[in-house]
């Protein structure tokens, strides 16, 4: 559909192509890879149903419960290597199919110390007479070595800039991964088989996809020597990230309780998910960005950047707007969720400087990787030790903008440095 929509006969693609010279973009690859991008995203708000769910079947303290669960593990999950995916998409960008079988198996391998740390939180909490969390984290060390090197299929369909298959298997997991968590709650309120449950049908759903994709497409023999160390190294050099990431939500569960987590957990349900939408463009940016020069990046994407807010704003003062209605219509236990909602706005507002961080990825620029990396997390983790037990939820809020304006910050100043 996309393909016709754009063939060189058509006035769409004489219309992209002429509009080329005020957007400085090559929009015809923008269009012709956003179209299912888009379509993939769009299907990711279908992720509303389970959440709209969550907040009306479960109460705040099981939801929370569930949360707190969900950060630890993913913090335990660093082992996993996720900035493998960026390593396999810039490998096979640039030819080098042959690193995905390595990079499956290095996953797998290192993901088993996650495990074992799961092991000695279930351990913990049986010691602490809470069954709950016990049983949750066995689960967590039964399935974490398998919850990610699947996903890789993702990575490799991006380096081939196959966003059309891509976007079909990304559509149809997220349909069937919505549908089965909204079965699972209907059925048990209990925190240790939703977790099984919801990462159970992870698991089912991306091997079955990345069987199908290594079928359709055989990796070829090339591989990068540089791929799998560089992989591993960018993930060990984003631990005190993924840990302050996660952190707020542990901090929450331990000062403020459960209930709190929750609360915290759907005021950022939404502007994340437009976050998440907006990566679209982030994807179909970043094998464009892997071809370019240093230089070329330089002189190019600011002018993009700034192109880009003349939509982000409107759209932040759209966003202000809606979410009471959103809210009293869709998630009515949590009106007291609206004032923060409203102030996650910036998650919105600053995306378009995520494309500059972008580019110490693409071009494999590990000090840059490492100073954004350390620098900006140590300020969240500092101030978010500070400002929680004084502010609450509101101490949090503050930290997270505190922390994104930092990190936009220094990594404007690290691209424009030469």
């Amino acid at each position: 559909m996309a393909k016709n929509l754009l063939s060189t006969n058509g006035k769409i693609y004489q219309i992209l192509r002429y509009t080329q010279k005020y957007t400085g973009t090559d929009n015809v690859y923008l269009a012709h890879g956003g179209f299912w991008l888009t379509l993939q995203k769009l299907a990711s708000f279908l992720s509303i149903l389970s959440a709209i769910a969550f907040a009306n079947l479960l109460s705040k303290e099981v939801y929370g419960t569930y949360q707190y669960v969900l950060s630890i593990a993913a913090i335990l999950a660093i082992p996993t290597l996720q900035s493998m995916k960026a390593a396999i998409t810039q490998a096979v960008a640039r030819g080098y199919e042959g690193s995905l079988y390595p990079a499956f198996w290095t996953k797998i391998k290192w993901s088993l110390i996650g495990s074992l740390a799961s092991l000695g939180m279930a351990a913990f909490y049986f010691f602490r007479s809470n069954p709950t969390l016990g049983y949750a984290f066995l689960v967590v060390a039964l399935l974490l070595p398998l919850l990610n090197p699947f996903s890789l299929y993702a990575s490799y369909l991006e380096g081939k800039k196959s966003f059309k298959l891509l976007s079909i298997y990304a559509i149809a997991s997220t349909v069937i991964s919505i549908a089965a968590i909204i079965l699972i709650v209907y059925l048990t309120k209990n925190v240790p088989l939703i977790i099984f449950g919801d990462f159970a049908i992870q698991i089912a759903v991306s091997a079955f996809f990345f069987r199908i994709v290594t079928k359709k497409f055989p990796p070829n023999k090339a591989r990068d020597e540089k791929t799998i160390p560089f992989g591993t190294r960018v993930s060990f050099i984003k631990i005190i990230p993924t840990i302050a990431r996660e952190l707020d939500q542990v901090l929450i569960w331990h000062f403020l309780g459960p209930a709190q987590v929750a609360i915290y957990a759907f005021a950022q349900k939404i502007p994340n998910q437009i976050s998440d939408n907006l990566s679209v463009l982030n994807q179909i940016a970043f094998p464009k960005m892997s071809a370019l020069s240093k230089e070329e990046l330089r002189q190019k994407l600011p002018k993009k950047v700034l192109r880009l807010y003349a939509f982000v704003i409107p759209l932040t003062i759209l966003y202000l707007l809606l979410i009471p209605f959103v809210f009293h219509t869709f998630f009515p236990r949590y009106q007291d969720t609206i004032l923060y909602a409203q102030a996650f706005s910036f998650f919105i507002f600053l995306f378009p400087l995520s494309f500059v961080g972008q580019t110490f990825d693409a071009k494999m620029q590990e000090k840059n990787i490492f100073l954004t990396s350390v620098f900006s997390p140590l300020i969240r983790i500092t101030l978010l030790i500070i400002l929680t037990p004084i502010f609450g939820l509101w101490g949090v809020v503050l930290t997270r903008l505190i922390n994104s304006v930092a990190t936009n910050t220094l990594g404007v100043f690290l691209f424009l440095k030469k």
